[in-house]
Parts: structure tokens; sequence; C-alpha cells
């Protein structure tokens, strides 16, 4: 099995770098379902300021910490600038306009995601330090269970009955047995 090192040559090694990035890129999601909300609403020019200051502060932290931390230090200034703008100016902004209140978007939304995404970062973590992560094989070690935690917990914890309903429809037409064409 090739390793990453192979795949991606000397420059491999930057974990650190994708898991950052990574986080950045997740931390990012609530934003997209607001933006289309408030955009059918008209109500969308906020956000575009907002997302105009993020992006000179993730300049200005990616500059300041380049030197101290390296490339490292770029992808923090976009994790950092890209948190803040979501969870201080974008969620708040969405769940004012569309009357949302913060107890009512943390009962619906963070309180049922807390545990599965613990249980996640956890086993994410111990099969990286466990296995190690140097290649395809043993990322699909480590992602492929850690994921279906997560899944299971969700579904245990997190999901009302209506998604469960939804799940339960979706996994059942997807494992039927196709009928005979007449």
């Amino acid at each position: 099995m090739p390793t990453v090192s192979a795949i991606l040559g000397p420059s491999a090694g930057h974990g650190a770098l994708v898991a950052i990035l990574t986080c950045a890129a997740i931390v990012d999601l609530p934003s997209y379902p607001a933006a289309a909300v408030l955009q059918s609403l008209e109500r969308h020019g906020p956000i575009a300021w907002m997302a105009l200051g993020s992006g000179v502060a993730n300049i200005a932290l990616s500059v300041a910490l380049v030197g101290p931390w390296g490339l490292e230090g770029v992808a923090t200034g976009t994790l950092v600038a890209g948190a803040v703008e979501i969870c201080v100016f974008v969620v708040p902004y969405a769940g004012r306009t569309l009357g949302v209140s913060p107890r009512a978007f943390l009962s619906a939304t963070v309180i049922p995601l807390l545990a599965p995404s613990v249980a996640l970062a956890a086993l994410l973590l111990a099969g990286h330090a466990v296995i190690g992560v140097d290649s395809l094989l043993t990322l699909l070690l480590v992602v492929a269970p850690s994921v279906t935690v997560y899944a299971l917990l969700y579904a245990r914890v997190g999901a009302s009955q209506r998604e469960l309903g939804v799940y339960r429809a979706a996994a059942s037409a997807a494992f039927r047995r196709p009928g005979r064409v007449r």
C-alpha cells in the first residue's frame, strides 16, 4: 500500500496543516444554510460584510502567524478568522433575523451533536495514536469505524424521531430487493 509520503512527495507530513484546514471547513458549514435562507429573504448584505471582514482578519492573522508557525500559522489564521465570523457574527445574525433564539439553536443543533462529536474526535485521535495514519489503508482503518460510531451515537442520542424515520426509509429503500421488470 503506498504511503502518504509516496503519494504526495517530500512535502508530505503536513497532517497538522490538513487537520487545521479541515476544522476551518467544518466551522464554515453553518454559514451555508444561513446564507441561502438570508439571500432568499434579501437580507444577505450583512453576511457579505461579515465575509469581507473575515477575509481581512484572515490575511492579517496569517501574516502575523506565518513567521512563528509557518504554514500551520496560516491555516490557524484561516481557522480563527472563520470561527469568529461564523460563531460571533453569522449565526447570531441569522438567528435574530429568522427569529430563532440562542436557546432554541443550542438545543436543536449544538447539544444533539456534542456526544457524537466528542466520541468522533476521541476515536480519531486514539486511532491515529495507536495505528498511525501514513497510508490510505490506515486512514480508512481509523476513519471508517470512527464515523460509524458517530452515526450510531447520533442516531441514538441526537436525531429526532422525524429524522430517524427518514433514515429508516432511506435504508429500507437502499436494501430492498429490486422487483422484476415486466
